[in-house]
């Protein structure tokens, strides 16, 4: 697919102290596209990924199954690299729904425990 028909990327409010580390999260809405649509291609495993090394936490966003019509938005935050037990989770194929839930976590990411040592993601 060339780069003139790919759909924008989706505008977010990042707060400052988060860093965007990877960012595919596209403005389409998975409840407009046929079963056979090209768009497909960009629901991916890994749409956004949010990093606030202070807090050690990430958010991360996927569609599972990966470019099915069938998938699912899926939003974990994760404190600590602690990634069996995400601290909070959402699951929809809400777009709009999904945006929001991730600007709501990165706001209120000052009532989380400040690290005891310096962190920084693997990656």
């Amino acid at each position: 697919m060339s780069s003139s028909s790919q759909p924008p990327l989706r505008a977010l409010r990042v707060p400052a102290g988060w860093c965007v580390s990877t960012n595919g999260l596209r403005e389409i809405d998975p409840s407009s596209l046929t079963i056979d649509h090209p768009h497909w291609e960009f629901f991916e495993e890994d749409l956004l990924v949010l990093v606030h090394a202070h807090r050690e936490a990430v958010l991360d966003l996927g569609w599972y199954p990966e470019m099915r019509s069938e998938g699912q938005f899926r939003a974990e935050l994760i404190i600590a690299e602690d990634w069996t037990n995400p601290t909070v989770t959402l699951s929809t194929r809400n777009l709009d729904e999904i945006v929001a839930w991730i600007e709501e976590q990165m706001v209120h990411a000052h009532k989380l425990n400040p690290p005891l040592r310096k962190w920084r993601p693997k990656w």
